[in-house]
């Protein structure tokens, strides 16, 4: 639904510079901002938890990414989205930079610097290295998994690594019906785990209405 939105806002641009070829920087930079504005796209008030600001400054990426915006500009929009606690910081990074020009690769290093420090990647490994299914769903566990993998790793590891370590994190009850296969990516384990989770349900369901049936 967004990437359709952006779509026909950026088609209704590329209309407007054919028939304005000549256009001012400066519109074009205000179009990108209500633009992102019109799509919905949040403001960051600096919130300490690691995992909304990394998701954050992805997304803000993404929106980059599929508008086209031009490098000088992404920096100037990324400021235009801090508030509150979020622009306290930034207004003290800059003086930093008094004789220097600060990059849209700048504000990225600083922020994950403020808001993804090494303690917080510490902290993040540690609990993905002790994940495990538990009481979770297959699908809730895959979430997890996946969102501390995409975090920590960023698609720098290895995918029969990580097949193995979800693999080896699946309660021991759905572990013992998917050995002796050798599983080359996470969407093969979690697919086949889910199957084995439907089937033990349904075989829970099948004992209990048995028992429902003998005769007292």
């Amino acid at each position: 639904m967004v990437q359709e939105l952006l779509s026909h806002m950026i088609q209704q641009q590329q209309q407007s510079q054919t028939n304005h070829p000549v256009e001012d920087p400066s519109d074009h930079f205000l179009w990108l901002v209500m633009m992102m504005r019109n799509l919905g796209f949040r403001k960051f008030k600096g919130d300490p938890n690691t995992v909304l600001a990394d998701a954050w400054l992805k997304e803000l990426e993404t929106n980059f990414e599929l508008s086209r915006c031009p490098e000088e500009f992404r920096r100037p929009i990324a400021v235009n989205f801090l508030e509150e606690d979020a622009r306290a910081w930034w207004d003290s990074v800059v003086p930093r930079y008094r004789y220097q020009s600060i990059s849209w690769e700048t504000f990225k290093r600083e922020f994950g610097q403020k808001y993804f420090p090494p303690e917080s990647r510490d902290r993040l490994e540690n609990q993905f290295l002790r994940l495990e299914q538990g009481p979770k769903s297959v699908r809730a566990y895959g979430r997890i998994f996946t969102r501390l993998r995409r975090y920590l790793y960023q698609g720098n590891d290895d995918e029969l690594a990580m097949a193995r370590r979800f693999f080896n994190g699946l309660r021991p009850n759905i572990k013992a019906r998917l050995h002796g296969v050798t599983y080359k990516s996470i969407a093969e384990v979690e697919e086949r785990a889910v199957s084995v989770e439907e089937a033990i349900e349904m075989e829970k369901g099948v004992v209990t209405q048995e028992k429902k049936e003998e005769p007292v």
